[in-house]
């Protein structure tokens, strides 16, 4: 982007050769962090279904997470596509970070079984 706006209007004025050594060092903390298991290369580009189910990063990443830690990682498109769904039993609440804290985890669990996915509504009244 900052080739792309070099000389017109919307010039950043950031040096390309600076930001190489950066991009650079970042790379090496990316290969450290890749082979620890700390950074899932799952979570490294943009995946359409969660900009198409309008899933924050942060949730995201907790998802993922929480499906890895349950074996159960490679069912991420169907719970993406269960994430319509649940907002409209929930009455469409919104997905910032604060309010899925509080209420998201009171208000359904999502099960799997040999039938797929099961949502059990626990709580719907908000919190």
């Amino acid at each position: 982007m900052v080739a792309a706006l070099k000389g017109t209007e919307y010039d950043t004025g950031l040096d390309l050769v600076a930001l190489d050594e950066i991009a650079k060092y970042v790379t090496t903390l990316r290969e450290k962090y890749l082979k620890s298991g700390l950074l899932n290369p799952k979570l490294l580009s943009s995946d359409a279904k969660a900009l198409i189910y309008q899933v924050p990063g942060g949730m995201l990443s907790n998802l993922v997470s929480q499906l890895k830690s349950a074996g159960k990682e490679d069912k991420l498109s169907e719970v993406l596509a269960e994430v319509p769904k649940v907002r409209a039993d929930c009455g469409f609440p919104p997905l910032s970070l604060r309010r899925r804290k509080s209420s998201e985890p009171k208000r359904f669990s999502t099960s799997f079984s040999a039938s797929g996915i099961r949502r059990s509504p626990r709580n719907l009244k908000a919190s």
